[in-house]
């Protein structure tokens, strides 16, 4: 069953940290720009400068087609009491793009005009990494009970509606509606009688113990299609301003599993008694083997401008400037859940065992993102016909995402949550090259993404939708190096890049006024990846 939602965002699909991830950028492009750090912001006259600083297009003298491929090798490592690892390989294709120079045949004013077209990868989703905790300390279930605080049991079971059916409730949190048809969270007992009707309690009782894990699998990619004009004036100033149009697809599985004893909570069971039509017993639940399995797809399309300036200042010292407009997104959540508990519970003084599967129906949300504005200085030096050394600043207004109803209503708590978590980030890139002999030259780079985030591991956080696990970025470096050859109209180039990443997961957010918390783990992504750039001048 297909549902198409209407309700507020935030118990459903979207949530600052899902914006954070959909408007990140890699640094990514051709192997001269990858080999330098990508430190390319007022050099120019590189196909991967049109997503970076577009008057970088007016740097040209000729017409160039130029493509980018190679491989990667992914691994990605979890401590906590346990280690993980977990290694992926792929193929990678960053780039690939043409660019046609019109000469003026003047030597002052406009002496060239510039058009491009360039597919550039701008982010690469793909990572695969496992948590183990040993020794629970909480459990997901008594996160859901505390988040389901306030809302009525008849609801949670859908009796209010002629369907039947608790996810067509406008409003309520599905994974609310699913921790309670699964047995994962059970109405609180009244210590006066009875159960409350709207609070609950998870499985993880006092004298609960046992282990669990976090798997997850993320796929997917931002690419970027840039449709960009520039000029050479007087061979002093170069201009260029770009269209980008954005395709995002990105895709999330995983798997929450916890192996509980001594648990709360119970199941109702229905029993026919002689003389009248029966009653609902509730017997405890003793222990309960579960996973709590997750997919989450997104898709979205949208669009940004970018404006560039080049000067040269002296023969040997160049400064560039570079605006990006925000990124104007059409977005498309797809989504479902699913639990299977294996649990045991006691019944007239006998242990009995069940194994239920509980699937949510699938989810379909559309909504309206904004991702942050960036602007960008650089600073470029030419050592005579030897060498250059390149430096580049960027700002990224984090603090500005913003995401919006798809009739324009903006999401307000959603947004507050964005102005809380997150501030600017900032970006340092640094990137030489050295002319060995007139055709061959040799590169180096570095490159540091400081992390934007404003909370710890110890703050409590709204988590949108189905699957509750986060992680918190802690920043990434790059270190680069290359070769290029060049022999005629044609030219090689090749890069290796080590992407160093650090974050933090948690499988769910903590609760201080509960003592609710769960296990922190560090996640240590290493992205090992060598480039081929082809290209071709005439």
């Amino acid at each position: 069953m297909a549902i198409t939602m209407c309700c507020v965002a935030s118990l459903f699909a979207q949530g600052s940290m899902n914006a954070y991830n959909y408007s990140r950028t890699d640094i990514k492009g051709t192997a001269r720009y990858m080999g330098m750090g990508g430190a390319f912001g007022a050099l120019g006259g590189d196909i991967s400068t049109l997503s970076q600083n577009p008057a970088g297009i007016g740097v040209y003298r000729s017409n160039e087609i130029v493509t980018t491929l190679g491989i990667a090798g992914i691994s990605a490592e979890t401590k906590t009491s346990v280690n993980v690892s977990n290694n992926l390989t792929k193929f990678v294709f960053d780039n690939v793009g043409i660019i046609g120079t019109f000469n003026t045949g003047k030597d002052l004013g406009m002496v060239s005009y510039n058009f491009g077209f360039a597919y550039n990868r701008r982010n690469s989703y793909d990572q695969t990494y496992r948590v183990q905790y040993s020794n629970l300390r909480s459990s997901v279930t008594n996160y859901i009970a505390d988040k389901s605080f306030g809302i009525w049991e008849n609801d949670l079971a859908g009796a209010d509606v002629q369907s039947g059916d608790a996810y067509d409730i406008n409003g309520l949190p599905w994974l609310s509606i699913l921790g309670y048809e699964s047995l994962l969270i059970s109405p609180q007992e009244n210590p006066e009688g009875g159960y409350y009707d709207d609070s609950y309690e998870g499985l993880f009782g006092a004298k609960a113990t046992g282990s669990g894990s976090l798997y997850v699998r993320e796929r997917g990619r931002t690419n970027e299609y840039t449709f960009n004009f520039g000029g050479n004036v007087s061979n002093v100033v170069y201009f260029g301003i770009g269209l980008g149009i954005m395709d995002l697809d990105y895709e999330m599985t995983s798997s929450h599993d916890e192996n509980l004893s001594n648990t709360s909570g119970f199941v109702p069971i229905y029993e026919e008694e002689d003389g009248d039509n029966g009653q609902v017993y509730n017997y405890p639940i003793t222990s309960s083997n579960f996973s709590l399995w997750n997919r989450l797809k997104t898709e979205g399309t949208g669009f940004n401008v970018k404006l560039g300036l080049i000067a040269r200042v002296t023969d040997y010292w160049r400064l560039g400037l570079a605006f990006h407009t925000p990124t104007y997104y059409s977005m498309s959540d797809y989504y479902m859940a699913s639990v299977d508990n294996s649990y045991t519970y006691l019944k007239n003084n006998s242990n009995e065992s069940r194994n239920d599967i509980t699937d949510s129906p699938e989810g379909r949300y559309d909504y309206s993102l904004v991702t942050p504005w960036k602007f960008m200085a650089s600073t470029a030096f030419i050592i005579g016909k030897k060498g250059i050394v390149s430096f580049d600043y960027e700002y990224t207004a984090y603090d500005k995402m913003s995401l919006s109803e798809t009739d324009g209503l903006e999401m307000n708590d959603v947004n507050d949550d964005i102005s809380s978590y997150f501030k600017a980030g900032h970006t340092f890139r640094v990137g030489g090259e050295y002319r060995i002999t007139p055709q061959l030259s040799a590169r180096l780079g570095y490159a540091n993404q400081l992390s934007p985030m404003k909370v710890s591991t110890e703050d409590e956080l709204n988590i949108a939708g189905m699957a509750p696990h986060y992680t918190l970025d802690r920043g990434t470096q790059y270190y680069t190096c290359g070769l290029g050859y060049r022999f005629g109209i044609f030219y090689a180039d090749m890069a290796y890049i080590h992407k160093n990443a650090k974050s933090d997961v948690l499988a769910f957010s903590p609760i201080p006024s509960t003592g609710l918390t769960s296990e922190v783990a560090t996640l240590h992504t290493k992205n090992n990846s060598f480039i081929l750039t082809l290209g071709f001048k005439f």
